[in-house]
């Protein structure tokens, strides 16, 4: 008798390598693409505080966020 078994698929993991490029009105996020874990990595989501959520295509690996002040601080996440 054979056995077979199938893994379901669990979430995609963390982004990892974020890195930001800043320059004085915009900023340019960017990442490496997390491992899928059998899932389909559905679009990415950015947080920088006092703005909106940013929501940005799984085909994308970068992020330019224009209008950001010269001399403040952003805390992304």
């Amino acid at each position: 008798m054979l056995a077979s078994c199938v893994t379901p698929a669990a979430a995609p993991s963390a982004v990892t390598s974020v890195k930001v490029h800043p320059k004085s009105t915009s900023m340019t996020i960017t990442w490496k693409e997390p491992s899928s874990n059998g899932s389909a990595i559905t679009g990415y989501s950015i947080d920088i505080g006092e703005r909106d959520m940013i929501f940005v295509n799984p085909d994308l690996n970068e992020y330019t966020i224009d209008e950001v002040l010269p001399d403040t601080t952003y805390r992304y996440g």
